[in-house]
């Protein structure tokens, strides 16, 4: 269960120190191109708008804008440069914005924002350090702002406190990371409060599993042995 959720947060930290950079890595044309100067413009097979930026000196300037075929904006971000600088969008095909954030010399700054396709919030990163560390917040959808998970990161990794929760805002699980790895003790929750499952770990390993029904009774407590990070199964 933990692992799982682990995974989540990793892949929202790569999103988010990522998502936009890596993919308009792809964007910005060959060293042939960037020799020139004024508005550059690429276009579909089918003849509509896919791109359009400016260059001044042999760098890119300005609103940097790519198009879904179906004419809607799909990514827009400004230059200063040659350099990421100012306030980055990409868009859902629908038109509803997807995500939006501050770029300052190539880096993220501030708060990233994720949305839905119907436009509601469904995620928040507050950025430290370029992006590398922060706190991540996540909301189921449907609106409502109801909070699904909430933790930290640093290095890119999960780190301190992390909460999962119910839609009713009760909690789900708790659990504490260092370095990208759960440390001791792990809680899962009915959501009516009473716990479900205790996971113990050792050095990043899952050593102890206890799994409790909903009148509180054990019904399953396992161990697990493993070696130089080789997991060998129930001891």
């Amino acid at each position: 269960m933990l692992m799982n959720k682990v995974f989540i947060i990793v892949m929202l930290i790569l999103v988010s120190s990522g998502n936009g950079l890596t993919e308009e890595k792809k964007l910005v044309p060959e060293k042939k191109e960037v020799t020139k100067d004024g508005i550059f413009k690429t276009y579909f097979k089918s003849g509509k708008l896919e791109s359009e930026r400016y260059f001044k000196n042999g760098k890119l300037e300005g609103l940097f804008r790519t198009y879904y075929e179906n004419g809607n904006i799909r990514d827009e971000v400004t230059f200063k440069d040659g350099k990421y600088n100012g306030v980055e969008k990409r868009f859902h095909s629908n038109g509803q914005i997807e995500f939006e954030r501050i770029l300052v010399n190539n880096q993220t700054s501030g708060t990233v924002l994720f949305y839905f396709e119907d436009g509601n919030l469904a995620k928040e990163i507050v950025n430290d350090k370029g992006g590398e560390s922060g706190t991540i917040k996540s909301y189921f959808r449907g609106g409502g702002k109801h909070i699904s998970f909430e933790g930290g990161f640093k290095g890119f990794r999960d780190d301190g406190i992390c909460k999962w929760y119910y839609k009713s805002g009760k909690i789900e699980s708790i659990a504490k990371f260092k370095n990208g790895l759960p440390e001791k003790i792990a809680t899962h929750y009915y959501e009516d409060g009473r716990i479900k499952q205790i996971d113990k770990f050792d050095k990043g390993w899952l050593v102890n599993s206890k799994k409790y029904d909903e009148s509180s009774r054990i019904v399953s407590n396992q161990d697990f042995s493993h070696k130089e990070g080789e997991v060998l199964g129930l001891r």
